[in-house]
């Protein structure tokens, strides 16, 4: 039984984003060997779409400010029930300041059907606030199948 993760990184602009999808260039999928016996490990998705939903807050004298409140995740490859997606947002400085993460049931998730992670976990005030967010990273945890060995 293996997992097999994969760490895909993505630049925010933090201005113009909406609801729906970044449009960013195609990210290369790069695992590497980890765990006793030194298999080869494979991706489980070549290709990952990230979004974001952003929600207006009310801040001081009546003006709002945007935040994220859930990463939306599209990949190109069918993942197995039991699959996780995990979201993790870093601030400028690298820190991880809120994540979240959903495990895919029923039947998996089909090719380029989207997943909403909700919530996202914040680890202080303003965590979530769009200004404040410089990348995303999205691990993908495929399911632990019996390898038959």
């Amino acid at each position: 039984m293996k997992p097999i993760i994969v760490l895909i990184a993505v630049a925010i602009a933090g201005a113009g984003l909406g609801v729906g999808f970044l449009n960013a260039p195609s990210i290369e999928v790069v695992s590497q060997d980890v765990g006793v016996g030194h298999d080869t490990l494979t991706a489980p998705v070549d290709t990952a779409w990230v979004g974001f939903h952003i929600t207006a807050i009310a801040g001081n004298q009546g003006f709002f400010k945007n935040q994220y409140d859930a990463c939306i995740v599209k990949v190109d490859q069918y993942l197995d029930p039991g699959a996780i997606i995990f979201c993790k947002l870093t601030d400028m400085a690298g820190n991880i300041v809120a994540e979240g993460k959903t495990v895919i049931g029923g039947s998996g998730l089909s090719p380029f059907d989207t997943v909403t992670i909700k919530p996202l976990t914040k680890i202080s005030t303003g965590s979530l606030m769009v200004n404040n967010i410089q990348d995303v990273t999205i691990v993908i945890q495929d399911a632990i199948m019996p390898s038959g060995n």
